[in-house]
């Protein structure tokens, strides 16, 4: 069995044991459009107000939920901290003839159509829910915004994916929590130089230039594989034992 089919096969298992996890990750991202789309909606009735708080509010929104997209909301990621299931899980794993790359592989392919799925639905519904969205970019202006920010979701992803299997459990979730002090400062820059990331991206959008959205996407896939690339070689040293 070559690499690539054992990381199928994994990914397969995984799938199987997680599609209810994978149903409630599409309705919390749907909740999530629906909550936000009156928000989404006051963006565009005073849209040269750089000062307008609907516009932080949508990026506070944007920059720290949407990294979570690529992960399956289940039992087994509230238990980092007391269980560490998913270090047993690659504990056990390991004492069977299952190849390194194989275990890598299917963690990517696992983040990466996880994200394909709930972005997918997350991005269709608001733009059918915004009105505003619909009247300000044709679907293929929104195509370029949404492909932005779903490079953005696989970025931060990629990197969460290391912190998930280079570390034991409550290393990766003092890691999670630290994390989001760090968008809190990063909103402060943001507000401080003018940057809206959700409504500039939006106005790159809606003049058809696709430059923004290839440039994460790129980005995107170079943080993706530079990830799996880290993740392997950290787990060929790792101890699984704590």
């Amino acid at each position: 069995m070559t690499s690539w089919q054992g990381a199928w096969r994994l990914y397969q298992h995984e799938l199987r044991h997680s599609w209810a996890g994978l149903i409630f990750s599409i309705l919390f991202y749907a909740y999530i459009a629906l909550i936000i789309s009156p928000s989404m909606g006051e963006l565009f009735q005073a849209a040269e107000d750089s000062e307008q708080i609907w516009k932080w509010l949508i990026d506070f929104f944007y920059l720290t939920i949407l990294p979570n997209m690529g992960f399956i909301m289940n039992r087994v990621m509230f238990r980092y901290w007391h269980n560490d299931p998913y270090t047993r899980k690659l504990a056990y794993w390991r004492t069977m003839p299952i190849g390194l790359l194989s275990l890598v592989i299917s963690r990517m392919i696992l983040l990466l159509t996880t994200l394909l799925i709930v972005g997918t639905i997350f991005f269709t519904l608001q733009y059918f829910l915004v009105g505003g969205l619909r009247e300000a970019m044709n679907p293929g202006q929104y195509l370029l915004f949404a492909a932005c920010w779903w490079a953005y979701s696989l970025i931060a992803g990629s990197l969460y994916m290391f912190f998930e299997q280079a570390y034991n459990g409550k290393v990766y979730f003092i890691i999670c929590l630290c994390s989001l002090l760090i968008y809190f400062p990063l909103l402060m820059l943001c507000w401080w130089i003018g940057f809206h990331p959700v409504s500039d991206s939006m106005q790159l959008a809606q003049n058809s230039n696709p430059i923004g959205a290839i440039v994460m996407l790129i980005a995107g896939a170079a943080a993706f594989m530079a990830s799996g690339h880290f993740v392997k070689n950290k787990l060929g040293t790792r101890s699984l034992l704590n």
